[in-house]
């Protein structure tokens, strides 16, 4: 089995409906049988819920492809984001190896986001990917 992640960088981070903190990442592991394969097959998909914990379900073929859902909710909805996982990236993507090397001190510098993790830093990459584990 082998997993992508990604994840999203947001200025601010909600509460409820409040602002409660400078920054915030969600990510998504996406969970597949084999990259060597022409057609992959998606077998799992996990999604940040907040801070350390994931949220966890199982890609269902009769759906087309995950939608996923980061939103704060109140009286009224105050940021909401979608993403919905197709064949076209709609979105950049980087890839770590890819990245300067200024750009990794920087995401793995735990003063620059507060208290919101990097979950891609070398610090955090492998617990990440072991609390997104779906079975």
């Amino acid at each position: 089995m082998w997993a992508i992640m990604y994840a999203w960088y947001f200025p601010k981070g909600f509460w409820m409906d409040f602002p409660t903190r400078r920054h915030d990442w969600k990510n998504v592991v996406v969970w597949i049988d084999n990259p060597d394969l022409e057609s992959l097959k998606i077998v799992a998909v996990s999604m940040s819920k907040s801070g350390r914990t994931s949220l966890r379900f199982h890609y269902q073929t009769d759906l087309g492809s995950p939608y996923l859902n980061f939103a704060w909710w109140g009286v009224f909805i105050i940021a909401q984001h979608f993403f919905q996982c197709n064949t076209e990236l709609n979105f950049r993507t980087s890839v770590w190896e890819q990245l300067t090397d200024p750009a990794r001190v920087a995401l793995n510098d735990i003063y620059n986001f507060g208290d919101a993790e990097v979950p891609f830093s070398d610090n955090n990459f492998e617990d990440y990917l072991d609390k997104a584990w779906p079975f």
